[in-house]
């Protein structure tokens, strides 16, 4: 009896922890900027409307002009404002370090919509 309890509580534990989460999505986006994978974003971050609207390469273009200095120890602690299961809407206080050793604190809000179970970030 005891084992069967320790193996439900422990399945229940990993199915809990394999959810995917709005913040998981712009931690993931975090790691990409900061390793300049672009084409990681576009693939796996990107929600499909903003797909219909750009090219993978253009999308690659437009972000190297945008993060053109280089970030490095991105760290975003968000709140979730919203999330109907469908939408959600984050707003993050974020802390990095440009490569130059410059350290900058920003706040901005994201919104993000579930395609085919993952959370993808919506542009605009």
């Amino acid at each position: 009896m005891k084992k069967t309890i320790f193996v439900i509580i422990l399945i229940m534990l990993l199915v809990g922890c394999n959810q995917s989460k709005p913040q998981n999505t712009i931690d993931k986006f975090d790691k990409y900027v900061e390793y300049r994978e672009f084409g990681l974003i576009y693939d796996e971050i990107l929600d499909s409307e903003v797909k219909n609207i750009s090219t993978r390469e253009m999308f690659i273009e437009v972000a190297k002009g945008l993060f053109v200095n280089g970030y490095i120890n991105i760290k975003s602690e968000c709140v979730e404002i919203s999330n109907d299961g469908k939408n959600a809407k984050l707003f993050c206080n974020i802390r990095y370090k440009t490569v130059y050793g410059v350290e900058i604190e920003d706040r901005i809000s994201y919104n993000l919509i579930k395609e085919d179970g993952s959370w993808k970030l919506k542009l605009g």
